[in-house]
């Protein structure tokens, strides 16, 4: 239900604001509007559209983020972690 809420309102623009991120050939930064940093590849475009959204990023399990809050934080975003206590927990 929610993968169709998403796609019934992804270009409603009254729920939805739609940035632009830049890619970068500097693979140090993956995104002009990133430093170089060392967050995850797969992460970056979450964080580059955070920067120029001013947006919070909402995590639920992916430990980048809180080993990431140098980066995020000299770069004005805030994570908000959903679930703390997993943050650690060992997954067998």
């Amino acid at each position: 239900m929610f993968l169709k809420y998403v796609f019934n309102h992804s270009y409603d623009e009254t729920r939805v604001r739609r940035v632009a991120i830049t890619q970068s050939d500097d693979d140090r930064r993956g995104f002009e509007e990133l430093p170089p940093n060392k967050l995850d590849r797969s992460d970056r475009k979450f964080l580059a559209t955070a920067v120029v959204a001013r947006a919070t990023i909402l995590n639920a399990t992916d430990n980048d983020w809180n080993e990431q809050k140098a980066l995020t934080g000299s770069l004005g975003v805030t994570v908000q972690e959903l679930c703390p206590h997993m943050l650690y927990a060992q997954v067998p």
